[in-house]
């Protein structure tokens, strides 16, 4: 008792570190934003400007990173004991309306194959960012031409979420470490920082459901994300 005591408390003060230090990350990085913005207003030549772009790209993958680590230590502490309850199918809605100028950027065909008014035992930011994490990663792996399905449905007294796409799937070797913090996998595309699974499962695990990720049966054919969810 006493070790897994020992084992708890460092488990915390892991936590506290990730996010303080995110937290505190946040002003220099806002800092950098705005002095990237002034430069564009700048007389800068060809190559200065190329070089601003590298520089804004990789400030714009750092701020993200930093608020997928504040989200990863939101959602990696113990699992809350009260049972709020969140509009699944209107948050999903709104998510993807929010990501369907994303998708037509890329030529990916988005959108519902199945949709039903769900209520679920997570409040609605956490559904958002669950939403929002399985979406854009599938649409980080499909390539142009391809497309993203969604469904959501009741089924034997659970909430299930599906998000299917016609990516190249993941490699049977990754299979074991893909809901590792940081872990892109060897097909990684963009900019991901590898948190968005793991930050995905950590939701889940909070109203005791589960998540499984499948390649479609075709090799190279997609991939399929299950998402189940105890309605009570």
């Amino acid at each position: 008792n006493r070790l897994l005591e020992r084992i708890r408390v460092m488990f915390d003060a892991q936590r506290r570190f990730v996010a303080d230090a995110a937290h505190e990350l946040r002003t220099p990085i806002t800092a950098l934003v705005v002095q990237t913005e002034n430069l564009e207003q700048a007389d800068l030549s060809q190559d200065g400007r190329d070089r601003l772009a590298s520089l804004r790209t990789g400030i714009r993958r750092t701020g993200h990173l930093l608020e997928q680590l504040l989200t990863l230590a939101k959602y990696d502490g113990d699992i809350s004991k009260d049972k709020p309850k969140g509009e699944f199918d209107r948050v999903l809605k709104e998510v993807v309306s929010e990501l369907l100028p994303v998708a037509q950027n890329k030529s990916v065909d988005l959108g519902f194959c199945r949709i039903e008014p769900v209520l679920v035992p997570l409040e609605p930011v956490a559904l958002t960012v669950l939403a929002r994490n399985l979406l854009d990663n599938a649409l980080r792996h499909t390539p142009a031409g391809g497309q993203v399905d969604v469904s959501l449905f009741a089924e034997n007294g659970s909430v299930v979420f599906t998000v299917e796409d016609t990516g190249s799937g993941i490699p049977d070797a990754d299979f074991d470490r893909i809901f590792e913090p940081f872990f892109r996998g060897s097909r990684s595309r963009g900019e991901g920082s590898g948190l968005g699974l793991s930050i995905a499962r950590r939701i889940i695990e909070r109203c005791h459901g589960s998540i499984r990720l499948e390649n479609k049966s075709a090799p190279g054919s997609g991939l399929r994300v299950i998402v189940r969810i105890p309605r009570d």
